[in-house]
């Protein structure tokens, strides 16, 4: 395994002049400060060492890191932050004489399973004294399956010919059925020598949710040991590192808050939640400046959360008066039936609506209507105004270049009537439209493709009772009094705000909302 790591490490490393003292940190100077190799432990150190880890944070996190050192001198310390594509941090070390502040920007791009990402570093303090060079640095990180992770970087000094290259590797042999990783890496600067270079390696092992013990060999013939403890929102962890003689160098100490981790409570306390989500009024793809709305994203983010959580039994949804887009609704019906197919429950509450409304509905375990409500089934329809005669009396000529059939974007303003052709992909997009409500409903309501046609062309408004009649609703009942509901329905469970959960920014993702985006 040594060999192959170092050889990876020759492969992408170039050739330079020798330098005796560094001009920035370290990949294994960092190493106290880190449980494990950046790609095998939660998100390393947000992008400061590997540019690309960041492209894996779903929402904003930072981390205070803080250590003793016996060997004397002032206590190294740093935060780091990090949100979904960027991160940014400082850490601060020294001796008896001065200190450095060494900061670093990274940005990441790509997919889950590769992403790569840029970095740069700039160097505050004491930057003559210690010889310090700001810094640009790139990596990557390939996962090509879920238990697989292949990282590589580079951090170039832009005052001197300096670099260091830098691998990882690491796999999860048994999978989720037991939750251990093995990992190794090797670090190489351009000026040495295959037999000069640095590697560790070890093991990440995630006793049960939220609690990990972590153990690190080095080539020098140290030593590391640490523990992780994660509430959720909420971590705590340490890590000791010993020489060859068995002396303690160090310890650091890391306290860890913003995203949602898998957490101990959850294998402590076996009381079961439902989640209220209130979907009513509109929904943005992302928010302004000073919005602080549910948006698709964090919709979309939360139910995922809740399907992950051992907390959540299920999702009760305040759909009365949702203005919502089609195309979002189909995304937020498949991430609910996803939901379901988890064992959890959902339960909305509707007022009114047509197809689309109903359909998204439709993925419900129960659906409780307003005992004033109604929805009508009218269907699906598709048309566009022409402007050819107002033109024309305007004394405004048009005319069309038509190369394509189906090429019908301007015809609006040059013909009276819809073309043929327009008519065709405009009548196939609409039945398209119409099969994916009629089999999802037909699926859910255990109803025939004929009932469901009747239910569109027969009658124009269906109330309350007629939809309990048919089975196309549970009960009746107002959102307001939704929790006496639930308890009817369902016994006596808690019921919370989703909010109270994930849904407030924690000043962390402000931040990095602030910094990123």
């Amino acid at each position: 395994m040594k060999k192959i790591i170092l050889l990876i490490a020759l492969f992408i490393l170039m050739s330079g002049s020798a330098f005796s003292q560094r001009s920035f940190l370290t990949y294994y100077q960092l190493a106290p400060v880190m449980q494990a190799a950046p790609g095998t432990f939660k998100f390393g150190l947000y992008g400061f060492q590997n540019p690309a880890i960041t492209s894996y944070l779903h929402s904003g996190d930072m981390q205070i890191t803080f250590m003793d050192q016996n060997s004397g001198g002032i206590t190294p310390w740093g935060i780091f932050t990090g949100g979904p594509n960027g991160g940014f941090g400082f850490f601060r070390s020294g001796d008896s004489l001065g200190s450095v502040v060494d900061y670093r920007y990274s940005f990441a791009f790509g997919s889950k399973k590769l992403a790569f990402g840029l970095g740069y570093g700039f160097v505050g303090g004491d930057k003559s004294r210690f010889h310090r060079s700001n810094t640009f640095s790139w990596g990557g990180l390939f996962r090509p399956i879920e238990y697989l992770s292949v990282g590589f970087s580079q951090t170039y000094a832009l005052t001197k010919n300096e670099f260091e290259s830098v691998v990882d590797f690491s796999v999860r042999p048994f999978g989720d059925a037991y939750p251990l990783a093995l990992y190794a890496d090797a670090s190489m600067f351009n000026d040495e020598k295959i037999k000069d270079a640095m590697w560790s390696g070890g093991v990440s092992w995630e006793v049960f949710d939220g609690f990990r013990l972590n153990g690190r060999y080095f080539s020098d013939k140290g030593i590391a040991a640490g523990i992780d403890i994660s509430t959720g929102e909420l971590g705590i962890g340490a890590v000791s590192s010993f020489n060859s003689d068995g002396k303690n160098m160090n310890n650091s100490y890391t306290i860890r808050m913003g995203a949602r981790d898998r957490t101990i409570i959850e294998d402590v306390f076996e009381e079961t939640y439902f989640l209220k989500m209130d979907l009513s009024g509109g929904m943005n793809y992302q928010n302004g400046f000073f919005d602080r709305g549910r948006t698709f994203y964090s919709t979309l983010n939360t139910i995922e959360r809740a399907k992950d959580s051992k907390f959540v039994k299920g999702l009760i949804i305040n759909f009365t008066n949702a203005a919502i887009g089609r195309e979002m609704l189909w995304e937020l019906r498949e991430a609910l039936q996803k939901f379901r197919d988890a064992g959890k429950k959902v339960i909305i509450f509707l007022e009114r609506g047509g197809l689309d409304q109903y359909h998204f509905a439709s993925v419900a375990d129960k659906i409780v209507i307003d005992p004033l409500g109604m929805f009508s089934f009218e269907g699906y329809v598709a048309g566009r105004s022409f402007y050819k005669n107002m033109l024309e009396k305007a004394g405004i000529g048009y005319d069309e270049i038509r190369l394509f059939k189906y090429k019908s974007a301007a015809e609006g303003f040059a013909r009276e009537h819809m073309s043929e052709a327009d008519k065709e992909q405009r009548q196939a997009l609409i039945d398209d439209w119409y099969d994916i409500a009629k089999n999802d409903i037909t699926r859910s309501k255990s109803m025939s493709g004929d009932d469901f046609d009747k239910l569109v062309n027969n009658d124009l408004i269906y109330d309350a009772d007629k939809l309990i009649k048919l089975k196309l609703a549970d009960t009746t009942g107002r959102w307001i009094d939704c929790d006496k509901i639930i308890e009817k329905l369902e016994g006596k469970n808690p019921v919370f705000e989703d909010k109270y959960f994930w849904e407030i920014p924690s000043p962390i993702e402000n931040c990095c909302y602030l910094c990123f985006g």
